[in-house]
């Protein structure tokens, strides 16, 4: 009995610290996603109680996530509350077969640019629509929306009498962000209890203790009247909609993509049990069936608890078992608690957590390696924040299999005057990418000469570029000149796989 309770003894007191960092940032996603903060709470305790007893990224904290407010939200606006369940059901039974099917490795080959990308449009989309919430407004709409309409919300605060109750929400959501700002001043004995908790508290104190007008969290009394359980006869019409499995699998994506790089980049901090891809696409798939089945919010591993699960000391699983009953047992003693926290402050809080994923290092790193990931990066976030996630996404993979083709693509062309003829050399991978660079070159050479072309060097010949050649070599010699060329040794590199990188080189001398 000792040693089965010994893993739960070690991660006590990181169970307490996640769990003062869960209840919340549970309620702010689920707030910001437009659903009842409630539905936060309960797929918080899901994801820590039944993800945490299967997954083998046994540090990583999984339950609602900043990185599916967006699409979370995008849900509730066009299919409504109801329908919510039925989608991220749908979403956890796609991570399962991903799982099955051996995918989760594929989510390797992403580039990072698409990823970080992703992760910094969701954070604008967070600052954007919080921006409103900490003025105690409902944000507009989508992230152009919500943009636009920053001077309009702002405007509110002092369009009437002061103070309003606009400009008091705003007090305690700045009360909050600056104390998130100053805990890194706070003494090392302080340290031991979490920012958020302070950021919050400080919140709560200035709207209680002064009594102001400001909108509160409602959580119902009764822990199962948080359920919302989908509707079996809306199951199977929703799962027929094209649209709707559209939805499901933007979920799973960014899902999956968001939990397996946080299980991944958590292994770089300890050396505890390793993360296999596959299995961990289906223990979050679980997950997510059974938050679906009551109707909670989609989750997916979230990196900033789950880094603070680390520095607190877990070692292992018990610690998101432990986080998860805590949850559980508060929101069954203390439901008139959480009432006390204002809606600003969370809004304050999730402003923060927008900003960390907007990430100065990647961009820093990117640029310093490679503009063309910059460009995938930008344009992969503005995607996001102005149409939706999935589309960003689909837009970054995109122009990274352009880059790509572009730099398999290095072809060098010289093109060498002599007696008794010209020589020109092609080396490396000849594709349509080329055509043009090496068309200008063929075209520059003297009618009626006599021309070599030499192709020992040459790794890959694609139709394209091997048709122009043929076509030149009949119009130079209709001019009376000649063209020496091995065209057996061409048809051969058509058929050869090539890597290269880097744009064509032109050589002339």
């Amino acid at each position: 009995m000792k040693h089965k309770l010994s893993p739960y003894i070690q991660d006590l007191p990181a169970s307490l610290v996640g769990f003062l960092i869960a209840i919340p940032l549970s309620l702010g996603i689920a707030m910001a996603s437009g659903a009842p903060p409630a539905l936060g709470l309960v797929s918080a305790i899901l994801g820590c109680l039944m993800v945490g007893s299967f997954t083998r990224a046994s540090l990583m904290i999984t339950g609602p996530a900043a990185g599916l407010i967006a699409v979370t939200m995008d849900t509730i606006h066009q299919y409504g509350l109801a329908s919510l369940g039925v989608i991220v059901l749908l979403a956890g039974v796609i991570q399962i077969l991903a799982g099955l099917f051996k995918v989760g490795q594929l989510f390797r080959s992403i580039t990072p640019a698409v990823i970080h990308g992703l992760m910094a449009g969701i954070g604008l989309i967070i600052v954007l629509s919080q921006y409103h919430a900490m003025f105690d407004v409902a944000p507009p709409g989508d992230g152009f929306k919500n943009l636009i309409n920053i001077p309009q919300t702002l405007g509110l605060a002092f369009s009437t009498p002061a103070p309003s109750p606009h400009s008091l929400a705003l007090i305690v959501a700045v009360a909050t962000i600056a104390m998130m700002l100053l805990y890194p001043l706070l003494p090392k004995a302080l340290k031991v209890l979490p920012s958020s908790l302070y950021a919050i508290g400080s919140g709560m104190a200035l709207a209680n203790l002064m009594h102001w007008p400001v909108k509160f969290v409602q959580i119902p009394h009764q822990f199962t009247e948080n359920f919302h359980y989908i509707d079996p006869g809306n199951l199977l019409q929703l799962f027929l909609n094209p649209t709707v499995l559209m939805a499901a699998f933007s979920m799973a994506f960014i899902a999956s993509a968001k939990a397996l790089l946080t299980a991944n980049a958590l292994e770089q901090m300890h050396d505890y049990e390793r993360t296999r891809n596959n299995e961990e696409l289906i223990a979050q798939g679980i997950g997510n069936v059974l938050c679906g089945l009551l109707g909670g919010l989609p989750i997916s591993g979230e990196i900033l608890r789950s880094t603070t699960n680390v520095q607190a000391g877990a070692r292992s699983r018990a610690s998101l078992i432990l986080i998860g009953l805590w949850i559980l047992l508060f929101v069954m003693v203390f439901p008139q608690f959480l009432e006390r926290i204002p809606s600003a402050s969370l809004a304050g809080l999730l402003v923060i957590t927008g900003l960390s994923l907007i990430s100065p290092h990647h961009i820093k790193n990117l640029l310093s390696h490679d503009k063309g990931e910059l460009a995938i990066y930008l344009a992969t976030a503005l995607t996001v924040v102005l149409i939706d996630p999935l589309q960003g996404v689909m837009l970054g993979m995109i122009l990274g299999l352009i880059k790509l083709g572009m730099g398999l693509s290095q072809l060098s062309i010289q093109l060498t005057p002599g007696d008794p003829h010209v020589d020109l050399q092609l080396e490396g991978c000849a594709t349509f990418i080329n055509l043009p660079a090496l068309v200008t070159v063929l075209e520059k050479i003297t009618p009626g000469v006599a021309v070599h072309v030499g192709v020992d060097q040459l790794i890959y010949l694609d139709n394209a570029c091997y048709e122009a050649l043929k076509s030149w070599e009949k119009v130079h010699c209709n001019t009376g000149g000649s063209v020496s060329i091995d065209w057996e040794h061409l048809k051969g590199r058509m058929s050869r796989a090539v890597v290269h990188a880097g744009p064509p080189t032109i050589k002339p001398v």
